[in-house]
């Protein structure tokens, strides 16, 4: 069972994480986190931004390699270290909060993303593809601040969800009234445009305007 973390957002932007920005990237499973993370990170690596990411995960995989042979024969805490990478593996008798998760990580990049923990404090874009309907449900979060679609068309289906929802568009701009926020909506394949959408929400290079 997904265990929804709920964290004081102004605690984390101004007390755990002064050094680093947080995003989450949220919605349900097979919505595309993980690929529009591998799309998004390389850009903002290129940029010269170091990037950390904390992922919620049901179950660890494993699998069949040495490190994960001295896991199951009961090791503790297990290194492995190459010339340009260092896995390090470690048992713990709770799962830990995302706060500390968040903490840890801060120290040392310059933009964290979070993916999954639907319920945390944080600010958020969440990912839609077609028919996963339960993450248009999300849009209602005070902390979502965009909504990336696989294609724009697909905003629509956030009617059969909330029919009082405005879809506003502007050229090649759309946003999503809801209630009384407006959400912008980024092109998932678009990754630049996302890249400078989080540039200008996090402050990275410059202050910008809001798309909506």
């Amino acid at each position: 069972m997904l265990i929804e973390v709920k964290i004081n957002l102004k605690l984390i932007m101004e007390g755990l994480c002064s050094m680093g920005n947080i995003l989450g990237i949220s919605g349900y499973s097979g919505s595309g986190k993980t690929t529009l993370l591998s799309k998004i990170i390389p850009e903002l690596k290129a940029m010269g931004y170091t990037i950390g990411v904390i992922k919620h995960a049901q179950h660890i995989d494993m699998g069949s390699r040495d490190s994960d042979k001295f896991y199951t024969s009961g090791a503790d805490k297990i290194i492995v270290s190459a010339p340009d990478v260092i896995l390090k593996i470690s048992r713990q008798a709770r799962e830990r909060h995302l706060n500390e998760l968040i903490n840890e990580m801060c120290s040392s990049s310059d933009i964290v993303f979070v993916e999954g923990y639907k319920g945390a404090r944080i600010p958020k874009i969440i990912v839609y593809r077609k028919g996963n309907i339960q993450t248009l449900k999300m849009i209602e979060d005070e902390d979502v601040v965009a909504i990336a679609v696989e294609r724009i068309d697909t905003i629509y289906d956030i009617k059969t969800v909330y029919p009082e929802t405005e879809i506003l568009n502007e050229g090649d701009t759309y946003c999503l009234k809801v209630k009384k926020r407006k959400v912008p909506v980024l092109n998932f394949n678009e990754t630049k445009k996302i890249v400078s959408f989080i540039s200008r929400f996090l402050k990275l290079d410059f202050p910008g305007n809001d798309m909506c």
